[in-house]
């Protein structure tokens, strides 16, 4: 067993005890706060996490291995029936997927941030992974997520929570459904479907103040494709300045080289008089994948295509303002999803020669690439 604590700065100790009488066998320091619980391989070997690796021992307490400084944090691995080791990290919000043998990384997943932006914790992987009967894992993350992997690191499905998920060790019952709770106060009981493309049953509980009392419960049926479209592809550019004087129009061209179809909305989300009510304004026609689109902001209305958009309830009377172009997955696809780089777009204003250049706007993404998830990348 591991003991210490997060909190503290003593401990962190692996202990073997005698199973007979309780007496101490042998015991290793593993890191300076917290160590792990054990998991012990069919050989004997014995794996705990600790100090940012896993280390890997003998019965005896030898050392045989430790894995790449980063690999783990200090919650239990997990170990599969055809060795190999998962482990997720609190610093750099990663699942790690390690060789049981030698302790080499396979491969590794970037999970997402905390959507509690007050919080000086933005990522990480702060629940013990647990593996089904059909060798898929599922850990939850600081993002609000629970994943569902693949044995070779590929996504199969994640479901959001409005909270982070964390300090909790997920549960599998024996019908395959996955009982994980959030910081929410809310159980979470999810289903997952099979190849066939069965229905997936999705149950949530709500915890009345915080105990084990059930407050409501909500079972719902749904295709597996509704758990997947939690993680679908959206990226939102932030537009500083607009007029709405019609000779200081903006024009904005967004081309969608991604595999994906995108419903484009637009939201004022401030002006000078400090008045927008920051209504979603949604184009009819979405932008489908492999096309380009200009979107012409002129007076107090937006025109993308043959759709045009009024935001004269948000813009009022005031001569600026700012807003955010949202683009939105219409369907699960595979191939490119939408991102930074593969929706790009440029923006200039100016109805005669030479016109200007907008600058300062911001792009940000949902991918999950990268530390924290979330890929910002600033326009010129």
């Amino acid at each position: 067993m591991g003991a210490g604590d997060a909190n503290s700065t003593t401990d962190g100790t692996l202990y073997a005890l005698n199973s007979s009488d309780g007496t101490l066998k042998w015991s290793k320091k593993v890191d300076n706060t917290r160590a792990s619980g054990a998991v012990v391989g069919s050989d004997g070997t014995i794996y705990i996490s600790g100090n940012g690796r896993v280390t890997a021992l003998k019965s005896d307490g030898t050392q045989i291995w430790q894995s790449a400084d980063g690999t783990a944090g200090n919650l239990t691995p997990a170990l599969s029936s055809s060795g190999i080791i998962y482990v997720g990290t609190a610093s750099t919000g990663k699942v790690y997927a390690l060789n049981s043998s030698t302790g080499a990384t396979l491969w590794s997943y970037q999970t997402g941030t905390n959507p509690d932006s007050s919080s000086a914790t933005k990522y990480g992987v702060l629940t013990a992974p647990v593996i089904g009967a059909d060798a898929t894992v599922y850990v939850g993350a600081i993002d609000g997520k629970m994943y569902a992997l693949k044995s070779d690191g590929t996504l199969l499905w994640s479901y959001s929570t409005s909270k982070s998920i964390a300090e909790n060790c997920p549960a599998i019952g024996a019908d395959g459904t996955l009982f994980f709770s959030s910081s929410d106060t809310t159980l979470y009981a999810v289903k997952g479907s099979s190849s066939s493309g069965n229905s997936t049953t999705t149950t949530t509980t709500a915890l009345s103040g915080g105990t084990s009392t059930t407050a409501s419960t909500t079972t719902t049926t749904v295709n597996a494709t509704t758990i997947i479209s939690n993680s679908k592809s959206q990226v939102t550019y932030y537009l500083p300045y607009f007029h709405t004087n019609a000779s200081g129009v903006t024009y904005c061209v967004a081309s969608n080289m991604s595999s994906e179809s995108l419903t484009v909305s637009f939201t004022v989300g401030s002006n000078p008089n400090g008045t927008s009510t920051g209504t979603p304004n949604t184009f009819t026609t979405a932008l489908a994948s492999k096309t380009t689109r200009q979107y012409a902001f002129s007076g107090q209305s937006v025109t993308g295509g043959s759709d045009t958009i009024s935001i004269s309830s948000d813009a009022g009377s005031s001569d600026a303002y700012a807003g955010t172009l949202k683009f939105s997955t219409t369907a699960t696809t595979t191939g490119i999803t939408a991102t930074c780089k593969s929706l790009v777009m440029a923006c200039f204003q100016g109805t005669t020669s030479p016109r200007r250049n907008l600058i300062g706007y911001v792009c940000e993404d949902d991918s999950t690439e990268g530390p924290g998830g979330n890929k910002i990348m600033l326009g010129f």
